[in-house]
């Protein structure tokens, strides 16, 4: 097996074999193995060996893990042993292999919640070393959710900045929306609205934002939201979101962004959302409302048909200020 570990051709077979027989080799003997496979340059092995490592790092004596840990495929795998074991792991081997692992893309984010998830347990150059990684705009998309995951583990000041930094990063914008949403209650009411708000103004996660809001509005506070349904309002792709909020949530919202249906309702790209939340919701809106939007929607080609079957399925329910829309818009059923 140690001759066949050094053909790159069969590499890949000696690995799996490897991982089956690996008790019953002797130690210098698989050690060797994994350094040749190591250095085989296929991915194919990279891969089998760093499955294996995160499985069974701990059988592996020091210097070993510390030279395989400079492959790239590897790293990942030790780094993934590391985070399954880190009680099991002599401290001093388990903080030389951490420093090391964090110099790797591959296994640089699994560092960063090794060090969140056990931030008490870890001497200052690691704490620190978290920070360090927050600062690379390659790691902010795999870094925001374990900052978001950990936050009350991190001292708050460092963690709301991390945030914010990630806020700016074009790339993580959804994550960071997302990692609020879903760890809600842990990150404190200022930093998560501030974010939040700032983060409404961006036209590429706007609508991931209204669609948070639609689906936790009640967690919001009246101004939070009020402010964060207007800023959306003027964004595309959130109309929809918008519009169900308002339908659902009609008497909890103040008259001024009642009014965001009156303006959707006349705007063409999604006047069609305004109907029909209007037909799923009939009884719901107040009669002033309804013959508002009604009267609005009428005049729309795009909507007069949703209006025409709403008239003719509640007409007992109308005012006459709306009822005559039946005769206008009848025709088109």
């Amino acid at each position: 097996m140690l001759k066949l570990s050094e053909n790159k051709i069969v590499a890949k077979s000696v690995a799996i074999s490897l991982i089956f027989y690996f008790d019953q080799l002797a130690e210098d003997v698989r050690n060797k193995v994994l350094i040749n496979l190591n250095l085989s340059g296929k991915d194919a092995v990279a891969w089998v060996v760093a499955r294996f490592l995160a499985d069974n790092f701990y059988k592996l004596p020091e210097d070993l893990l510390l030279k395989l840990s400079s492959n790239d495929e590897a790293a990942w795998g030790i780094a993934k042993g590391i985070a399954n074991n880190f009680d099991k792991f002599p401290e001093e081997i388990r903080n030389k292999l951490l420093l090391k692992l964090s110099e790797k893309s591959e296994s640089a984010w699994i560092v960063a919640r090794i060090i969140a998830d056990n931030f008490d347990k870890l001497p200052e150059d690691l704490r620190d070393l978290f920070f360090e990684l927050s600062e690379k705009d390659n790691a902010a998309v795999m870094l925001v959710w374990v900052v978001a995951d950990n936050f009350d583990k991190l001292p708050v000041e460092q963690g709301k900045n991390i945030l914010l930094k990630f806020s700016n990063n074009y790339d993580a914008l959804s994550r960071v929306v997302w990692a609020i949403m879903n760890n809600f209650d842990k990150i404190p009411t200022d930093t998560r609205y501030e974010i939040l708000l700032k983060l409404s103004e961006k036209k590429n996660v706007a609508s991931t934002i209204a669609w948070a809001l639609a689906d936790n509005f009640d967690k919001f506070p009246e101004d939070i939201r009020n402010e964060l349904l207007n800023k959306l309002s003027k964004m595309d792709g959130t109309a929809v979101d918008i519009t169900r909020m308002l339908a659902d949530n009609f008497d909890k919202i103040p008259e001024d962004i009642r009014n965001l249906l009156f303006k959707f309702s006349e705007r063409d790209d999604v006047a069609w959302c305004v109907a029909k939340m209007l037909v799923n919701n009939f009884d719901k809106l107040p009669e002033d409302i309804r013959d508002k939007l009604l009267i609005s929607l009428s005049k729309k080609d795009e909507t007069a048909r949703i209006v025409a079957k709403s008239i003719a399925n509640n007409f007992d329910k109308l005012s006459e200020n709306v009822r005559y829309l039946y005769e206008k818009v009848a025709i088109i059923l």
